[in-house]
């Protein structure tokens, strides 16, 4: 029954460790950095919501419009190639959550940009950008430069 017991608590104890292992080096956590919101993006968000009132409470097609809105309509994503998740963190709070895989660039193979929204006087305003990136030479989200 000891032997049992002993082996059990191994087997856990082993499932966890490699389980941790592979979430920190095959996309577990997300490692964030802050980022500058651009104003010329900022801009032209504003005047996107001002211009279409139906995307007033769409966060996802305010955070498109922020990343791809001033781009060439050739460079600019598709929709579909994009992954938006949005959660809120509390009633007056958003977060939006962007993933891109279809990076054509050599060193970076994902980006993942984080964007918060807050309500004020009845309108979602960003208020903070954050990132993280997948790199070629490295397993896992990031926030170190690509070389």
């Amino acid at each position: 029954m000891r032997k049992r017991s002993l082996f059990f608590k191994l087997f856990l104890v082993l499932l966890f460790g490699l389980g941790g292992v592979y979430l920190y080096l095959f996309g577990g956590p997300f490692r964030f950095a802050e980022a500058d919101l651009d104003a010329q993006s900022l801009e032209h968000l504003h005047r996107y919501v001002a211009a279409h009132p139906e995307s007033v409470d769409d966060l996802e097609t305010q955070a498109d419009e922020y990343f791809h809105g001033r781009v060439h309509p050739s460079d600019r994503p598709h929709r579909s190639e994009l992954e938006f998740t949005s959660h809120p963190v509390s009633d007056s709070e958003k977060v939006v959550q962007v993933i891109d895989r279809k990076i054509e660039d050599d060193s970076i193979s994902a980006t993942c940009n984080r964007l918060t929204f807050q309500r004020t006087n009845g309108v979602w305003v960003l208020v903070k950008r954050q990132w993280a990136h997948q790199t070629r030479n490295r397993i896992g989200w990031n926030t170190d430069p690509a070389s």
